[in-house]
């Protein structure tokens, strides 16, 4: 089979698995389903995505930025990778990242959770002392 044989459709309903089963900490299973996804859609940013958020609900965050690393740098790419720097505690690098995405999708949803993470951004860079102060 090749990447061609696969209909929009198809490719599309597995995407949505990927991202279904991420929401429910299925993590694993969520891998596999998007690196299936990347041997279908290589340069759609679903795959890398959904693989970036698989790899930061293991807790992961060095794989979560390998999985984005080579991916296109779309408004989406770059927010999450804003996100999982600032997991990373790489507040300075996370910051310039979201605020371009704030600035260059303004009125997007990508920069709406770019600004959302810049505001709570020491809560984000350290979840155990946002979890403590509430």
């Amino acid at each position: 089979m090749n990447a061609e044989d696969f209909d929009s459709e198809t490719v599309k309903v597995i995407a949505e698995l990927g991202f279904i089963a991420v929401s429910y900490g299925l993590a694993e299973h969520a891998d596999s389903i998007f690196k299936a996804f990347q041997v279908m859609r290589p340069d759609q940013e679903a795959g890398p995505l959904g693989r970036s958020l698989a790899a930061m609900t293991r807790g992961n965050v060095d794989e979560a930025l390998l999985c984005l690393e080579n991916a296109p740098p779309t408004d989406t790419i770059q927010t999450y990778r804003g996100l999982a720097l600032l997991r990373k505690g790489e507040v300075d690098t996370a910051c310039e990242i979201l605020s371009e995405v704030c600035e260059m999708a303004a009125g997007t949803p990508c920069a709406e959770i770019a600004a959302q993470a810049l505001s709570s951004r020491d809560d984000l860079a350290n979840p155990v002392s946002a979890m403590m102060s509430r």
